[in-house]
């Protein structure tokens, strides 16, 4: 009782502490170190920040309070924090780290839905709403605010919203697909600007972008139903996309084989059997090494 007492006391200070102006990396490195001693400190954590977002609003944030983000957190993948200013009795905002699907509500109820092994920075301010996607794919259901613009920001491009829902991939070449109304696309270097409708996507290559298919809008949008839809896709992106859904490392020894196109559908509940199936197709054969990594041969 001493020790669980205490551990509640010590998660109030850190919910004090990230909850503050002036959180430093220093302080959020150290908190990221207190999650990981063990679930009864993730878990007690957690409880206190309900607490204490149920007094303030009759209608909390969805949270991700799950064994899934707990869980990830026991694993020592770090939560980053970043901190809203006060502009309003909402709560700071918090950077997920989720290898689920799991919805995240943020304070102004616009909803982002992750895909396994993204990273995003969440900035607020009294003027706009900044995303940062760090790593990975990510899906945004944007609250509707006038006064401030809604941007997500990814490997020197920006993603503006016009009252929308959209999906960024990140994982292979980057893509951009618009499920509700309007977005506004922007390469922050070169100030291209080009914006797309309801139903369109767009692929950013590095030199071109190109309008994406209506079967490459549908399979950059598949992950969200639990697949991944390859349509003569290059087996170095197909192997970024399955890598977030096993646990081991994957690698291919003839950096040849990465350029071969493999086409097929994989349910991300058994990305094993999938990923054999189409190294069968490209007669390509696979081994564990010592490490238990799965190399491509």
């Amino acid at each position: 009782m001493i020790k669980r007492g205490l551990i509640r006391v010590q998660a109030k200070r850190w919910l004090t502490k990230m909850r503050a102006e002036n959180v430093t990396y220093e302080q959020q490195r150290a908190f990221v170190a207190w999650c990981k001693k063990s679930k009864q400190h993730q878990h007690t954590y957690f409880a206190e920040r309900d607490i204490l977002l149920n007094s303030n609003s009759n209608k909390a944030p969805r949270l991700g309070h799950s064994l899934a983000l707990l869980s990830l957190v026991a694993f020592a993948l770090t939560i980053w924090l970043v901190k809203t200013p006060n502009t309003s009795k909402a709560a700071p905002s918090l950077v997920y780290f989720s290898a689920e699907q799991s919805p995240v509500t943020l304070s102004d109820g616009s909803v982002i839905e992750l895909k396994k092994a993204t990273k995003i920075a969440v900035a607020y301010s009294q003027n706009e709403r900044i995303i940062k996607l760090l790593e990975g794919d990510a899906w945004f259901d944007v609250a509707s605010d006038a006064n401030r613009p809604f941007r997500v920001e990814f490997n020197n491009k920006q993603v503006t919203a016009l009252g929308t829902s959209f999906l960024i991939n990140t994982l292979g070449v980057a893509k951009v697909v618009v499920t509700e109304h309007k977005v506004s696309v922007t390469n922050t270097q070169t100030k291209q600007t080009q914006q797309l409708a309801q139903g369109e996507g767009l692929i950013l290559s590095n030199k071109h972008w190109l309008k994406m298919h209506a079967s490459e809008i549908n399979a950059a949008l598949a992950w969200r139903d639990g697949k991944l839809i390859f349509n003569a896709t290059l087996l170095g992106d197909a192997i970024k996309q399955l890598q977030p859904f096993v646990d081991y490392k994957i690698s291919v020894v003839n950096p040849q084989h990465l350029n071969l196109k493999v086409t097929g559908n994989v349910n991300t509940q058994s990305p094993e059997f999938a990923l054999s199936l189409l190294l069968e197709s490209l007669n390509l054969k696979q081994m564990r090494n010592a490490s238990n990594d799965l190399i491509i041969y």
